[in-house]
């Protein structure tokens, strides 16, 4: 067995200690990881931030307030719009062609069902509704002292009635009402996310600027598409507006 001096063991002793102190295996990696980091920044172009990226251009959007009739007129211009630049033969590749089809084939589906729920809601107010209401007007007339009838019921008649109005209209009219608005409501969500969906699919594939040119414009309070102001039709309005 080798003999070693007293100061010589001290050495490796505190030599081996020190290869098990933490900052040994610390230090080392950090300095190499720091070195990579230098070489990726010298080699790369660090990206702008996300406020000084360009935005895509923006399209006129329709105030999501706006009624399921104006909701309708908007989906069928986008529908019209997407049809349209499947006309000229010559201007899209293959992939392109396929790409809008497909997208004219969704947007259309969203439109008609859109359209299956704004003729029900319609009809109802402007049908079933109305008769209610004028009904209501006509038992509360009734219940004046003075109605200007010859023969007019009496008080009590008068009261029962409207009673019996008020139960319609809080028991039968109104919840068949909301449903009607609620699946209106839900046709609605589904057109505007499936635009939504189509904006982000397009605009990968050709452009955003292509997807801009893809909306009417809407009137400056965004509640309806402007068109020509013409007063008979309640889904457009001037650019005015």
């Amino acid at each position: 067995m080798i003999a070693i001096a007293a100061p010589l063991q001290l050495q490796l002793i505190s030599y081996s200690a020190s290869l098990f102190r933490p900052e040994v295996f610390v230090a080392a990696p950090k300095k190499k990881a720091a070195k990579r980091t230098v070489r990726r920044s010298s080699t790369s172009s660090t990206p702008p931030p996300p406020d000084q990226l360009p935005e895509p251009p923006a399209h006129p959007v329709l105030d999501p307030t706006a009624s399921g009739l104006r909701h309708l007129r908007w989906g069928r211009e986008v529908v019209g719009t997407l049809r349209g630049f499947l006309v000229p033969s010559n201007l899209l590749v293959a992939e392109e062609r396929l790409a809008i089809e497909a997208e004219a084939a969704r947007i259309s589906a969203l439109v008609t069902a859109l359209s299956q729920t704004v003729k029900p809601y319609r009809d109802f107010l402007e049908r079933t509704r109305t008769l209610t209401r004028g009904k209501m007007r006509a038992a509360r007339f009734l219940t004046k002292p003075n109605t200007g009838f010859r023969i007019s019921p009496s008080a009590r008649q008068s009261e029962a009635w409207l009673a019996e109005i008020q139960v319609e209209m809080k028991s039968v009219i109104e919840p068949e009402r909301e449903r009607l608005s609620a699946d209106l409501a839900f046709a609605i969500a589904m057109l505007r996310t499936g635009l939504n969906s189509m904006d982000e699919r397009l605009g990968a594939l050709i452009s955003p600027e292509f997807v801009a040119a893809l909306y009417p414009p809407v009137t400056r309070d965004g509640s309806r598409v402007a068109d020509d102001g013409d007063p008979d039709d309640d889904a457009s309005g001037s650019l005015g507006d």
